[in-house]
C-alpha cells in the first residue's frame, strides 16, 4: 500500500513539473519575444528616445553608457545575467531603478484585478443562475441577451461613457487617482467604483454564458435527473448538485483566459482612470519608447499572468479526482 502511494505521488510531483516546466517555458517565450520586438525595430532600441533627447555625440555618448551599441544578443544574455540578479536596469526617464517603479505599480493593479475578478466571477454566476431558473421569464431572456450581446462592447468604449455618466449623474464619485494623498485609504473604495465596473461589465457576459451553459449541461446529468426524481427542489439542485460539479473547469478557464483577459484591459482601463497600476505604467513607457520599463512591466505581468494560470490549474488537478487519472495511470 505504502509502495503504491509512493508511485502516485511520484508520478503526480513529474506531472506538475512538467506544468510548472510549461508555465516557465511561456512566461520565457513571451519576454523572449518582447526583447527581440524591440531590439530589432529599424533604426535600433534606443532610436525614438535618443531623437527627441539628444543630439551628435550625446546620444552616442548616451548608447555606449547603457551598451546599446553591443550585438543584440550580447544585450540579451547581459539582461537576463542582470533579471537574474534581481536587476531590471534603470528607468531612463525617472532614472530611478525599474524594480522599485514596479513595486509601486504592482499593488495598485492586484487590487483593481482582484476586485473585478471577484466581482465579475460571482456576477457572472448570479446572472446565469437566475436565467437558469427561470428559463421562461423576461429576465432570463433578458439575461441572455447581455451574455451575447455585451462582449461587444470594448473595455474604452465601457470606461468612456462611465466617465461621462459619472460627470452627469454621479459627481461625487472620483474620475481618476487613488484618493490616498487625499482622504487616505478611505476614499480608495470610491475611486475603485468606476475602473473595477468597466472591467466587471466588460468580462461579465462572457462569464456569463459560460455559467449558463454549464449549469444547464450539469442540470441534464443522470445523477441530477435522479436527485430531481427524489423530490428535490430547483434550488437545491442547482446550489447542492450542479453547480459543484460545475465549477472546475471553469475556474481553469479563469487561469487560462480570464485573468489574462483582465491584465490587458487593466492597460486602457488604468490609463483611462489615471489609476497608477502596471497597467498605466507600461502605457507611459511605450510612448516614452523607455526600454527598461517596458521590458520590466512586460516581464513583471507576463508572471503574474502565468502564475495566475498555474495556480488555477494546478488547485482544480488536485480538486477534480477526475483529471488526476494522468499521473495515476503513470504510477
Amino acid at each position: 500500500m505504502d509502495a503504491d502511494r509512493a508511485a502516485v505521488r511520484s508520478a503526480a510531483i513529474r506531472f506538475l513539473a512538467r506544468r510548472v516546466g510549461a508555465a516557465a517555458g511561456v512566461w520565457w517565450g513571451v519576454v523572449t519575444a518582447t526583447f527581440l520586438l524591440l531590439h530589432l525595430v529599424p533604426g535600433g532600441t534606443s532610436l525614438p528616445f535618443l531623437s527627441l533627447r539628444f543630439s551628435g555625440a550625446d546620444a552616442l555618448a548616451f548608447e555606449r553608457q547603457l551598451g546599446l551599441t553591443a550585438p543584440w544578443w550580447q544585450q540579451y544574455l547581459l539582461w537576463w545575467w542582470a533579471v537574474l540578479h534581481a536587476n531590471l536596469g534603470t528607468d531612463w526617464v525617472t532614472d530611478l531603478p525599474v524594480v522599485q517603479l514596479l513595486a509601486q505599480a504592482l499593488p495598485y493593479t492586484l487590487l483593481l484585478m482582484g476586485s473585478a475578478l471577484a466581482l465579475t466571477v460571482a456576477g457572472g454566476l448570479g446572472l446565469a443562475a437566475w436565467a437558469v431558473l427561470r428559463p421562461r421569464s423576461f429576465w432570463a431572456r433578458a439575461v441572455k441577451a447581455f451574455s451575447r450581446l455585451g462582449p461587444a462592447f470594448p473595455d474604452f468604449w465601457i470606461g468612456s461613457l462611465l466617465l461621462w455618466a459619472a460627470a452627469r449623474w454621479l459627481p461625487a464619485l472620483p474620475a481618476g487617482g487613488t484618493g490616498i494623498g487625499d482622504g487616505g485609504l478611505a476614499a480608495v473604495p470610491l475611486h475603485l467604483a468606476l475602473p473595477v465596473a468597466t472591467l466587471v461589465l466588460a468580462q461579465t457576459p462572457f462569464w456569463t454564458r459560460l455559467w449558463f451553459v454549464r449549469l444547464s449541461e450539469t442540470l441534464r446529468a443522470p445523477y441530477v435527473l435522479a436527485a430531481q426524481a427524489r423530490g428535490l427542489n430547483a434550488r437545491r439542485l442547482l446550489w447542492g448538485e450542479a453547480l459543484p460539479a460545475a465549477w472546475p473547469p471553469l475556474v481553469a478557464l479563469l487561469g487560462a483566459q480570464g485573468i489574462p483577459a483582465l491584465v490587458s484591459g487593466a492597460v486602457v482601463v488604468e490609463s483611462i482612470f489615471n489609476w497608477p497600476g502596471m497597467g498605466r505604467l507600461v502605457w507611459q513607457a511605450a510612448e516614452a519608447h523607455d526600454l527598461p520599463l517596458v521590458l520590466g512591466a512586460v516581464l513583471t505581468t507576463a508572471a503574474v499572468t502565468v502564475c495566475g494560470a498555474l495556480l488555477t490549474d494546478v488547485w482544480v488537478l488536485l480538486r477534480d479526482p477526475r483529471l488526476r487519472r494522468p499521473w495515476q495511470g503513470e504510477a
